[in-house]
């Protein structure tokens, strides 16, 4: 029977009248607002009702009140106005009550729903039963005198045994109304099943006693997590003589036609819609979906997950259009990510990409492809003079306006991500920022004394000979130090790595012994490894990927703590005739403002496919053009992008960076705060 979450200022009022039992909470700061009355018209609504009501009266909100009775007394209490919220659960096609079943009043909403219960029957593997009927399943599962055994079903094996969930489940709820409803011909029948049948802890269990029971049978509701191995799922025959149906266990989707699926209604009186707005955008909202989904109900949270990973097998498959693509081989596995990204959010896409080593080949193949056209084009920073020289006029020809017209201007671009290379020293070190002209003087020998820098705050070796600078980086075959060396020494750049040096995991960023030209610099395994070598080294400074900083390095906060012991140092450059110290940060490389840094570009043909398009406007957003309340798109692609060393720089994801730092900010802000208002311990 559902209960309401208590608090410990409340008070429980318990009513029995008329076979319903009444539940109420009343919060004393609530008191002055009518509270909410909530009904099921099921054991199993009521259930799911109870989980909302706890959760909603927990939060502080308008009290609920949630009240469990017959299959229609709640519809009549809304009519005469004493309700305002209806869970329902309707009675099936071919039902035994269907007649029973009177029209949903008019005085309520259209129903809104909440989710689907699914019971799924299993039976040992070695059993050679596949399917059951009504009649067979009343047979197994009602009270009888004689015992049933599989013989009389399948010509073959002992007595049944029956597994289900522990106590008087939702599952086996589900399965009386359906097809046990009076099956003993006494009133109530409806809520008997066997006594004999072993009450499992949960399904798991009930799979493992079927597994070991050539003549078990279980019973229980379906959920995500669970593996039936070693028992085989039975299809349910809606009618006697009717065509068997399979649950579909794969995935959590909506199942109207398989017989043991009940959906959950919610109705709302509609006098009270705009008082219970708020109470109806929860009961619908991804917070109560998770909680409704522990108790096994299949909500549109889990169905939307259930159906996005099935697109992604279908593309893992090689199903779904073909969208081709050209560009830089650096960009190669983070957009074949981002097509898995956009399988998952909108729909199986087959993507083609040609990686080239230039970008005056990629573009070529861009602007002269035949029928073959490459409808996308990736590029780590736009268009090189050397290719525009050589295409150019193409490449303007691709320019459309609204209309689809030539108008000269070049294919559609997006800015999508970027690149930085982070410079870090020791937290002992006072210095805050650094001109690039400093960065290529220390790098290449010709500072070699923080006192030449100044402001390091560092204290001389003994003997007076000036402090030490200690240089440390990742290889050059890492493409932030491609970043590094491109900004601080253009002389020593030769580009990422080939295709085949990038299949033989070789390639260098830098002309060969272009590393070594500069200036007693240690090189390390990888950024980890730097920010270690720093941190133990007062005197030492270094460049790294930026992302693979402790926290990511995208925040004012995060940058503070990398690595704990280390702190990332600004770029000074002079803007308007003034000195700004400008971080790494994401809006900073979008906006070309931090210099050592590098942005992806990807650019779409006017002749691109609607698939191509799409494809393009979810990576250009960063998910966000199909961001639904049950899937974070935004953040699967962010995380896609931050996988490879990318910087995700769409609008959505800037957002949701400033988002959390503020949010950071102010948790920062109240720790402070608890913790300066805190009484010293005596």
């Amino acid at each position: 029977m559902p209960q309401v979450l208590l608090r410990s200022t409340a008070r429980l009022s318990v009513v029995m009248a008329f076979g319903v039992l009444f539940i109420s909470v009343v919060l004393g700061a609530d008191d002055e607002q009518p509270p909410i009355r909530v009904y099921g018209t099921r054991a199993f609504t009521g259930a799911v009702m109870d989980v909302l009501c706890r959760q909603w009266t927990a939060s502080g909100n308008i009290r609920a009140e949630c009240l469990a009775g017959n299959p229609w007394g709640p519809f009549d209490e809304v009519v005469r106005g004493q309700g305002e919220v209806v869970a329902h659960s309707p009675f099936a096609e071919g039902q035994l009550e269907v007649n029973e079943e009177p029209p949903i009043p008019p005085e309520v909403t259209a129903p809104m729903v909440l989710g689907e219960f699914r019971v799924i029957l299993v039976a040992n593997s070695a059993n050679t039963v596949r399917e059951l009927n009504p009649t067979q399943i009343a047979s197994i599962l009602a009270p009888k005198d004689k015992t049933v055994t599989w013989e009389q079903i399948s010509e073959r094996g002992g007595k049944v045994n029956v597994y289900v969930e522990a106590g008087d489940s939702l599952c086996t709820d589900v399965v009386r109304w359906r097809f046990l409803a009076h099956s003993d011909g006494r009133s109530g029948g409806r809520f008997v099943v066997r006594d004999d049948a072993v009450h499992c802890s949960d399904a798991d269990d009930v799979i493992k006693r079927v597994s070991r029971d050539v003549n078990g049978v279980g019973l229980f509701l379906w959920r995500d997590s669970i593996r039936a191995s070693g028992v085989r799922v039975l299809a349910i025959s809606p009618r006697n003589g009717a065509t068997a149906v399979a649950p579909e266990v794969r995935v959590s989707t909506f199942q109207p036609d398989y017989p043991l699926s009940r959906p959950v209604l919610l109705y709302i009186r509609k006098d009270a819609e705009r008082r219970l707005s708020d109470f109806t955008k929860f009961c619908l909202s991804p917070e109560a979906a998770r909680s409704l989904g522990a108790i096994g109900l299949i909500t549109e949270l889990s169905q939307a997950k259930g159906i996005a990973e099935k697109r992604v097998a279908e593309a893992k498959a090689g199903k779904g259009p073909h969208v081709s693509a050209v560009g830089t081989t650096q960009q190669r596995q983070p957009m074949q990510e981002l097509a898995t990204e956009f399988a998952r959010a909108k729909a199986a896409t087959q993507l083609s990409y040609a990686p080239a080593d230039a970008d005056v080949s990629s573009i070529g193949a861009f602007v002269t492809g035949g029928e073959q056209v490459r409808e996308l084009l990736v590029l780590d920073e736009k268009p090189s003079a050397k290719a525009m020289e050589k295409y150019g006029e193409k490449w303007n020809s691709l320019g459309v306006d609204k209309d689809g017209k030539p108008d000269g201007t070049g294919p559609e671009e997006f800015c999508i991500a970027g690149r930085a290379t982070a410079v870090i020293v020791n937290g002992a070190n006072g210095i805050k920022s650094i001109t690039m002209g400093q960065l290529a003087a220390i790098f290449s020998g010709e500072a070699d004394d923080w006192n030449i820098i100044g402001s390091s705050g560092l204290s001389a070796q003994a003997g007076g000979k000036g402090i030490p600078i200690h240089r440390f980086g990742v290889p050059s075959s890492d493409p932030a130090a491609g970043v590094f060396y491109r900004n601080c020494f253009p002389e020593l750049y030769v580009g990422p790595a080939t295709e085949s040096e990038a299949r033989r995991g070789a390639g260098s960023n830098v002309r060969p012994g272009g590393a070594a030209s500069v200036q007693k610099l240690t090189l390390k395994k990888d950024t980890a490894d730097v920010v270690a070598a720093v941190s133990m080294d007062p005197n030492a400074i270094g460049f790294v990927d930026l992302t693979a900083l402790p926290g990511g390095g995208l925040s004012v906060d995060s940058l503070a703590k990398a690595g704990q012991t280390v702190k990332v140092l600004a770029i000074q450059l002079k803007i308007g005739g003034e000195t700004k110290a400008i971080a790494p940060t994401a809006r900073n490389v979008r906006n070309a403002m931090y210099p050592l840094s590098q942005r992806i570009f990807l650019y779409v043909h006017p002749k691109a496919s609607d698939t191509a398009k799409d494809f393009a406007k979810f990576v250009a957003t960063c998910g966000g053009s199909e961001a639904t309340p049950y899937a974070d798109t935004v953040k699967a692609v962010m995380d896609a992008y931050a996988k490879n060393g990318l910087i995700p720089l769409g609008d959505a994801a800037l957002d949701r960076l400033a988002k959390d730092e503020i949010e950071a900010s102010k948790a920062k802000a109240e720790a402070e705060s608890a913790k300066s208002t805190k009484p010293p311990t005596k």
